[in-house]
């Protein structure tokens, strides 16, 4: 990964170095929504590679956008991902993109992807209240 700390003229181009790309919308997702670990994320994401994975894990760590904790008491260690504490509004990001993407979907009547249904049952378990549904 490029040096993201160079300098950037525009915040929304600043902002796709960090967050852009295929993986790491779904990533950031799916860690905000509890599916903390390597193998969860890898069985949320249906044709990740175990390498693009690891290295979009990486990045994100890399930017201080996520934050892994290892817990040592177990064997084998345990690896978890979390959002960093003071970058909390990249959740509210997720979720906006999110429901453009839902709004985006249903108006223009395109056949939803696994990601959009599946939200809606994390949303039902969850109790959560991501975007408007009418």
């Amino acid at each position: 990964m490029p040096d993201i700390r160079s300098t950037c003229s525009c915040p929304l181009i600043f902002t796709h170095r960090i967050l852009g790309g295929k993986w790491k919308m779904r990533i950031l997702w799916h860690i905000i929504h509890g599916e903390n670990r390597f193998s969860e994320l890898k069985k949320a994401l249906s044709g990740i590679s175990e390498k693009v994975l690891y290295t979009s894990l990486r990045e994100l760590e890399e930017a201080e956008i996520l934050v892994r904790e290892i817990e040592q008491e177990q064997k084998p260690s345990i690896i978890r991902y979390y959002l960093a504490e003071e970058y909390a509004e990249v959740k509210e990001m997720v979720r906006a993109a999110h429901s453009f993407a839902e709004k985006y979907v249903r108006k223009n009547e395109i056949r939803q992807c696994g990601d959009l249904q599946k939200s809606k049952v994390l949303q039902e378990k969850e109790k959560l209240c991501i975007v408007d549904t009418e």
